[in-house]
Protein backbone atom coordinates (compact mmCIF):
# COMPACT_ATOMS: atom_id res chain seq x y z
CA UNK A 1 0.00 0.00 0.00
CA UNK A 2 1.27 3.02 -1.07
CA UNK A 3 0.52 6.73 0.03
CA UNK A 4 -1.78 9.25 -2.19
CA UNK A 5 0.12 12.02 -3.92
CA UNK A 6 3.67 12.23 -5.74
CA UNK A 7 2.71 9.73 -8.54
CA UNK A 8 5.27 10.57 -10.57
CA UNK A 9 7.69 11.15 -7.82
CA UNK A 10 7.03 7.02 -7.12
CA UNK A 11 7.10 5.97 -10.98
CA UNK A 12 10.42 7.53 -11.43
CA UNK A 13 11.57 5.89 -8.13
CA UNK A 14 10.57 2.24 -9.62
CA UNK A 15 12.68 3.35 -12.97
CA UNK A 16 15.38 3.59 -10.18
CA UNK A 17 14.78 0.46 -8.25
CA UNK A 18 15.26 -1.81 -11.32
CA UNK A 19 18.68 -0.07 -11.97
CA UNK A 20 19.48 -0.95 -8.49
CA UNK A 21 17.89 -4.39 -9.06
CA UNK A 22 20.34 -5.16 -12.05
CA UNK A 23 23.34 -3.44 -10.44
CA UNK A 24 22.99 -5.53 -7.81
CA UNK A 25 23.01 -8.60 -10.02
CA UNK A 26 26.21 -7.42 -11.41
CA UNK A 27 28.24 -6.64 -8.60
CA UNK A 28 27.01 -9.97 -7.05
CA UNK A 29 28.68 -11.88 -10.34
CA UNK A 30 31.82 -9.89 -10.24
CA UNK A 31 31.88 -9.13 -6.03
CA UNK A 32 35.03 -11.56 -4.61
CA UNK A 33 32.88 -11.79 -1.26
CA UNK A 34 29.73 -13.01 -2.79
CA UNK A 35 28.39 -13.65 0.96
CA UNK A 36 27.91 -10.08 1.72
CA UNK A 37 24.20 -9.40 1.91
CA UNK A 38 22.91 -6.64 -1.10
CA UNK A 39 22.17 -3.78 1.14
CA UNK A 40 25.83 -4.13 2.67
CA UNK A 41 27.34 -4.44 -0.75
CA UNK A 42 25.05 -1.23 -1.77
CA UNK A 43 26.14 0.37 0.73
CA UNK A 44 30.11 -0.64 0.10
CA UNK A 45 29.52 0.37 -3.42
CA UNK A 46 27.37 3.81 -3.50
CA UNK A 47 27.39 4.98 0.30
CA UNK A 48 24.22 5.69 2.63
CA UNK A 49 23.38 9.25 2.06
CA UNK A 50 24.07 8.89 -2.19
CA UNK A 51 20.89 11.14 -3.49
CA UNK A 52 19.22 9.52 -6.39
CA UNK A 53 20.52 11.64 -9.12
CA UNK A 54 24.01 11.12 -8.15
CA UNK A 55 23.33 7.46 -8.30
CA UNK A 56 22.35 7.84 -11.59
CA UNK A 57 25.50 9.54 -12.62
CA UNK A 58 26.86 6.19 -11.32
CA UNK A 59 25.00 3.58 -12.75
CA UNK A 60 22.83 5.13 -15.68
CA UNK A 61 23.33 8.34 -16.78
CA UNK A 62 21.53 8.55 -19.71
CA UNK A 63 18.36 8.03 -17.69
CA UNK A 64 19.23 10.76 -16.75
CA UNK A 65 18.49 13.07 -19.91
CA UNK A 66 15.26 10.63 -20.26
CA UNK A 67 13.55 11.90 -17.21
CA UNK A 68 14.41 15.35 -17.89
CA UNK A 69 12.28 15.60 -21.15
CA UNK A 70 9.62 13.50 -19.33
CA UNK A 71 8.47 15.42 -16.54
CA UNK A 72 8.59 19.15 -15.31
CA UNK A 73 11.89 20.84 -13.79
CA UNK A 74 10.05 21.04 -10.17
CA UNK A 75 8.85 17.17 -10.56
CA UNK A 76 12.58 16.29 -11.51
CA UNK A 77 14.46 18.36 -9.43
CA UNK A 78 11.99 17.16 -6.09
CA UNK A 79 13.00 13.54 -7.08
CA UNK A 80 16.65 13.76 -7.87
CA UNK A 81 17.05 15.89 -3.90
CA UNK A 82 16.12 12.37 -2.52
CA UNK A 83 18.19 9.93 -0.54
CA UNK A 84 18.21 7.04 -1.82
CA UNK A 85 16.89 3.99 0.50
CA UNK A 86 18.62 0.88 0.46
CA UNK A 87 16.75 -0.48 3.53
CA UNK A 88 17.90 -2.07 6.76
CA UNK A 89 16.40 -3.89 9.66
CA UNK A 90 16.13 -1.44 12.30
CA UNK A 91 12.66 -0.36 13.70
CA UNK A 92 13.11 2.82 11.94
CA UNK A 93 13.39 1.81 8.55
CA UNK A 94 12.11 -2.04 8.82
CA UNK A 95 11.39 -4.53 5.75
CA UNK A 96 8.13 -5.59 5.08
CA UNK A 97 6.44 -2.10 5.70
CA UNK A 98 2.96 -1.25 4.30
CA UNK A 99 2.93 1.76 3.73
CA UNK A 100 5.47 3.98 2.71
CA UNK A 101 6.05 7.90 2.21
CA UNK A 102 8.49 8.86 -0.47
CA UNK A 103 11.65 7.16 0.44
CA UNK A 104 11.17 5.86 3.89
CA UNK A 105 8.47 3.26 5.51
CA UNK A 106 5.18 5.36 7.98
CA UNK A 107 4.93 3.73 11.44
CA UNK A 108 1.18 3.29 11.24
CA UNK A 109 1.14 2.53 15.08
CA UNK A 110 2.06 6.48 15.44
CA UNK A 111 -0.88 7.41 13.53
CA UNK A 112 -4.29 8.79 15.21
CA UNK A 113 -7.49 7.06 14.33
CA UNK A 114 -8.45 10.07 12.23
CA UNK A 115 -5.06 9.27 9.91
CA UNK A 116 -5.67 5.54 10.32
CA UNK A 117 -9.37 6.35 8.52
CA UNK A 118 -8.06 8.72 5.88
CA UNK A 119 -5.33 5.64 5.29
CA UNK A 120 -8.24 3.10 5.22
CA UNK A 121 -6.76 0.60 8.28
CA UNK A 122 -9.00 2.25 10.62
CA UNK A 123 -9.73 -1.54 10.81
CA UNK A 124 -6.29 -2.98 10.33
CA UNK A 125 -4.48 -5.06 12.58
CA UNK A 126 -0.98 -4.14 13.00
CA UNK A 127 2.42 -5.86 13.46
CA UNK A 128 4.32 -5.15 16.48
CA UNK A 129 7.45 -3.02 15.32
CA UNK A 130 4.64 -1.23 14.02
CA UNK A 131 5.02 -1.15 10.31
CA UNK A 132 3.30 -3.89 9.36
CA UNK A 133 -0.50 -4.64 8.73
CA UNK A 134 -1.30 -8.50 9.33
CA UNK A 135 -4.85 -8.86 8.73
CA UNK A 136 -8.01 -6.56 8.64
CA UNK A 137 -11.12 -7.29 10.78
CA UNK A 138 -14.28 -8.86 9.06
CA UNK A 139 -16.54 -10.25 10.74
CA UNK A 140 -19.10 -7.86 12.99
CA UNK A 141 -21.04 -8.52 16.22
CA UNK A 142 -24.11 -6.19 17.90
CA UNK A 143 -25.69 -5.94 21.58
CA UNK A 144 -27.65 -9.47 21.75
CA UNK A 145 -25.77 -11.50 19.63
CA UNK A 146 -24.15 -14.50 20.42
CA UNK A 147 -22.11 -15.97 17.61
CA UNK A 148 -20.80 -19.33 17.04
CA UNK A 149 -17.18 -20.86 15.59
CA UNK A 150 -16.95 -24.58 14.75
CA UNK A 151 -13.85 -26.66 14.22
CA UNK A 152 -13.13 -30.37 14.50
CA UNK A 153 -10.62 -31.14 16.03
CA UNK A 154 -8.92 -34.52 15.20
CA UNK A 155 -7.75 -37.07 17.48
CA UNK A 156 -4.00 -36.34 18.90
CA UNK A 157 -3.45 -32.82 18.40
CA UNK A 158 -1.78 -31.50 21.30
CA UNK A 159 -3.07 -27.52 21.64
CA UNK A 160 -5.64 -25.12 20.01
CA UNK A 161 -5.25 -21.54 19.25
CA UNK A 162 -7.96 -18.75 19.89
CA UNK A 163 -7.38 -15.55 18.77
CA UNK A 164 -9.90 -12.80 19.03
CA UNK A 165 -9.13 -9.65 17.83
CA UNK A 166 -11.38 -6.69 17.71
CA UNK A 167 -8.81 -3.62 18.29
CA UNK A 168 -10.84 -1.15 20.08
CA UNK A 169 -10.59 -1.20 23.64
CA UNK A 170 -13.51 0.74 24.38
CA UNK A 171 -15.91 -2.44 23.48
CA UNK A 172 -15.02 -5.66 25.18
CA UNK A 173 -16.28 -8.98 23.94
CA UNK A 174 -16.25 -12.11 25.86
CA UNK A 175 -15.44 -16.12 24.37
CA UNK A 176 -16.51 -19.46 25.91
CA UNK A 177 -15.15 -22.73 24.97
CA UNK A 178 -16.59 -26.06 24.14
CA UNK A 179 -15.23 -28.89 24.06
CA UNK A 180 -16.28 -32.64 23.75
CA UNK A 181 -15.27 -33.02 27.46
CA UNK A 182 -16.19 -29.70 29.13
CA UNK A 183 -17.04 -25.96 28.99
CA UNK A 184 -13.61 -23.52 29.09
CA UNK A 185 -14.42 -19.78 30.16
CA UNK A 186 -15.75 -17.60 29.50
CA UNK A 187 -12.72 -15.78 28.65
CA UNK A 188 -12.61 -11.65 28.58
CA UNK A 189 -10.21 -8.80 27.20
CA UNK A 190 -7.64 -8.85 30.22
CA UNK A 191 -8.06 -12.96 30.19
CA UNK A 192 -4.69 -12.92 28.53
CA UNK A 193 -3.11 -10.41 31.00
CA UNK A 194 -3.45 -7.38 28.41
CA UNK A 195 -6.23 -4.96 27.74
CA UNK A 196 -5.68 -4.35 24.60
CA UNK A 197 -8.57 -5.40 22.25
CA UNK A 198 -7.78 -8.66 21.91
CA UNK A 199 -8.40 -12.47 23.13
CA UNK A 200 -5.18 -14.34 22.40
CA UNK A 201 -5.76 -18.07 24.41
CA UNK A 202 -3.83 -21.57 23.73
CA UNK A 203 -5.16 -24.67 25.38
CA UNK A 204 -3.11 -27.75 26.36
CA UNK A 205 -3.78 -31.13 27.73
CA UNK A 206 -1.37 -33.15 29.69
CA UNK A 207 -1.28 -35.80 26.85
CA UNK A 208 -3.35 -34.87 23.91
CA UNK A 209 -7.22 -32.70 23.36
CA UNK A 210 -10.12 -34.29 22.91
CA UNK A 211 -11.02 -35.06 19.34
CA UNK A 212 -13.90 -34.11 17.82
CA UNK A 213 -16.43 -31.23 17.39
CA UNK A 214 -15.17 -27.75 19.22
CA UNK A 215 -17.20 -24.61 19.30
CA UNK A 216 -16.12 -20.69 20.62
CA UNK A 217 -19.47 -18.58 21.47
CA UNK A 218 -18.74 -15.05 20.97
CA UNK A 219 -20.79 -12.37 22.99
CA UNK A 220 -20.40 -8.70 23.55
CA UNK A 221 -19.60 -7.50 26.96
CA UNK A 222 -20.27 -3.92 25.98
CA UNK A 223 -19.87 -2.26 22.99
CA UNK A 224 -19.00 1.50 22.26
CA UNK A 225 -20.47 1.11 19.09
CA UNK A 226 -23.33 -0.44 16.78
CA UNK A 227 -21.47 -3.02 15.86
CA UNK A 228 -18.05 -4.09 16.53
CA UNK A 229 -15.69 -5.92 13.85
CA UNK A 230 -13.61 -8.20 15.12
CA UNK A 231 -11.58 -11.23 13.34
CA UNK A 232 -11.37 -14.40 14.93
CA UNK A 233 -8.80 -17.51 14.11
CA UNK A 234 -9.37 -20.66 16.05
CA UNK A 235 -6.84 -23.27 14.72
Amino acid sequence: MIRNGHSIIRALYILVAIGVISGIAGAEKNNEFPEDPPIDLMNQLYGTNITYCEYLKITNPEQIEIMQQSVSLETFDEFCSQTVYWGNDSLSLPYGANIWEDNEPLNLSALSESEKKNYGIEQAIIGGNGYRIFDYLDWQIKTGDHLAFYRRIPLGLENITCDLDWIDTNSSLKITIFSPDGIMGPYYDSSDGEVDGRIYLQVYRDRALTGGDWYIIIEPEKLAREKQLFRLLFY
